[in-house]
């Protein structure tokens, strides 16, 4: 169990299900003895549809649900309920943000982007100060609520001035991954990362890129939740993506020696 390579185990759930799935696994020890947890985490998107056929296992197209005691594929009843839920979900969060536009008025309304570091006013793109987006905070009792579940957050320190979007000063907590993070989460090596920054021009880009100071000289990379996206939605497309990408980078790297 401990030397489960987790890379291997995202490499077989990436190729066989529409959507990644999301789990946590460690080992403990229990009054002297030594046991391993592999749990599976409630996705968010549901539901979770299997891609292709494996043996008498799987089938492609099916979804799989938890009974008691077995998982099988999923009735109908069950799945109109999953159904449903995902539709109320999503219409929830759209009255919420309808009833918070009709409370101020359409032109009173902003969008903060905390992953970018951005504040966009109309047309324009707000500067938020590197510092200043750090320390914004969610107000949290039990969930993110002020007033009858409406999204609330404090912005602590002041809005600096208007710049172009090309020259926003993007927060360190939009890039949560480093690229061992990477690696496991796209289940690729580090060639092949290297590769693909090359061919979708990922390092220097603030969409996917940010180098983090650690000391006066030190910096380390960093990279954001859309590098993720951007290569499992890539591969997914081309199943032989990464071989052709090998090759334009090897040939590229050639002619600049």
């Amino acid at each position: 169990f401990d030397e489960l390579d987790p890379t291997k185990l995202n490499s077989v759930l990436l190729e066989y299900f529409s959507t990644a799935i999301n789990y946590s696994i460690r080992s403990f020890e229990w009054k002297g003895k030594q046991f391993g947890e592999l749990q599976v985490l409630e996705a968010n998107t549901k539901p979770i549809i299997c891609r292709k056929n494996h043996g008498k296992l799987l089938r492609e197209g099916a979804v799989y649900y938890r009974y008691r005691g077995e998982t099988r594929e999923i009735r109908y009843s069950e799945l109109n309920s999953v159904l449903e839920s995902e539709r109320e979900k999503e219409k929830r969060l759209w009255m919420q943000h309808i009833e918070k536009i009709g409370s101020v008025g359409p032109s009173h309304v902003h969008i903060l982007d905390t992953v970018n570091g951005e504040l966009s006013i109309g047309n324009n793109t707000i500067l938020i100060d590197r510092g200043v987006v750090d320390q914004i905070k969610f107000i949290r009792e039990g969930q993110f609520v002020e007033k009858g579940g409406a999204p609330t957050l404090k912005l602590v320190g002041e809005i600096s001035g208007v710049l172009d979007s090309d020259k926003v000063i993007y927060a360190e907590k939009g890039y949560p991954d480093s690229a061992s993070d990477v690696l496991a989460k796209c289940s690729i090596n580090q060639y092949d990362f290297q590769a693909l920054s090359w061919k979708y021009k990922i390092r220097g880009n603030v969409k996917y890129h940010m180098e983090i100071s650690t000391g006066q000289k030190s910096k380390i990379n960093k990279y954001s939740k859309t590098v993720v996206d951007l290569i499992r939605t890539e591969l997914r497309k081309d199943p032989d993506l990464i071989q052709k990408i090998r090759l334009q980078y090897k040939k590229a790297a050639k002619k600049d020696l």
